[in-house]
């Protein structure tokens, strides 16, 4: 049965932004009482002075919850027993939707959700949206095969990913990690076996752009004097490396040998990592290219096969670099 009138309820925007606020919750482990409560908070918020809106939001939330496989008997109570009661005649016009000609509909497809859910207990289960659902330091291993690889000198060696961050993208969040490289033999089972081993760097940045984003709201001059007094630590050749990425999940493609390892917390970080002056400047890399990827990173960067380290292309920027070319044009004084 295509449930077509809940769905555009779905779309109403206060609705829309509970629904989002609910499964992004959900996806960090809150249990049904938790979002029962967070979601019955958010409504009476957002729709307490608009009768119409009230009940508008419970189906929109339990379609959505349905939609997704979430189990969510307290809020199919409040379909049965105060949603399908209430006159929808009333809501004519309600955020510049038309109620009045699908009101009958709405009520059989509210009934379809309530009678799949009662029949069909089984289909309730747990739906992660996104892999946010991992905790900060918690550590993921992956063998890598012909199947993940092309190249065959790495078949064997081990993956290692651990979340540090997250990184909000569209409507996901998505998880910030570093990874590591191993073979099967060295493949850690304690916080001191973990920081032996290599982070793969992802980048290297030029030294003076450590100087960017710039802030609209203040001067440029201003914002330069205070960023050349901080101190920067670099490579031995006077780059600035990058080590954390941001993965997102398709669902088509999740990696499904990923293993759970152990959750490793403070673990020693790079000593010279560079991380964007706004926290928010963060590479993310799809789930089906990631291991090619980070395979040709580790060549380029950990072993130094990138042109930047060749003696036609070495180049030491210094703090002076930028700061000197402004002064020549009388911009800082």
């Amino acid at each position: 049965m295509k449930l077509k009138n809940l769905q555009m309820i779905t779309k109403i925007p206060v609705i829309t932004d509970i629904c989002e606020v609910c499964l992004h919750d959900y996806n960090r482990g809150m249990n049904q009482k938790e979002l029962f409560n967070l979601v019955s908070t958010k409504i009476d918020m957002n729709a307490k002075s608009n009768e119409c809106l009230w009940y508008l939001s419970w189906i929109g939330i339990s379609y959505t919850l349905w939609k997704y496989n979430i189990q969510f008997e307290s809020f199919l109570s409040v379909l049965k027993d105060q949603v399908l009661h209430f006159d929808m005649h009333k809501c004519i016009v309600t955020e510049s939707l038309d109620l009045s000609d699908c009101v009958d509909e709405i009520k059989n497809e509210i009934k379809y959700i309530l009678s799949e859910s009662n029949s069909n207990p089984s289909k309730l289960k747990p739906f992660v949206l996104t892999n946010n659902s991992w905790n900060k330091w918690d550590v993921y291993c992956i063998e890598l095969d012909q199947e993940l690889v092309d190249d065959e000198q790495y078949y064997g060696k081990w993956i290692l990913f651990q979340k540090v961050d997250e990184f909000p993208f569209l409507n996901d969040i998505l998880p910030v990690v570093y990874s590591k490289i191993c073979d099967s033999s060295s493949i850690p089972t304690t916080i001191e076996e973990y920081n032996k081993l290599e982070y793969i760097q992802v980048f290297s940045n030029f030294y003076d752009e450590r100087l960017f984003p710039f802030d609209g709201r203040k001067s440029i001059v201003e914002q330069l004097k205070e960023k050349e007094t901080k101190y920067y630590p670099t490579d031995e050749f006077g780059y600035l490396p990058i080590y954390r990425i941001a993965i997102w999940k398709i669902k088509k493609n999740y990696p499904t040998k990923l293993h759970y390892l152990s959750n490793f917390p403070q673990p020693v970080l790079p000593a010279n990592e560079y991380i964007h002056n706004d926290g928010k400047e963060t590479t993310f890399y799809l789930w089906m290219r990631l291991y090619n990827q980070l395979i040709m990173l580790y060549k380029n960067y950990n072993l130094r096969m990138n042109k930047i380290y060749g003696s036609d292309f070495q180049r030491r920027v210094t703090s002076m670099d930028l700061i000197d070319v402004m002064k020549k044009v009388n911009k800082l004084k």
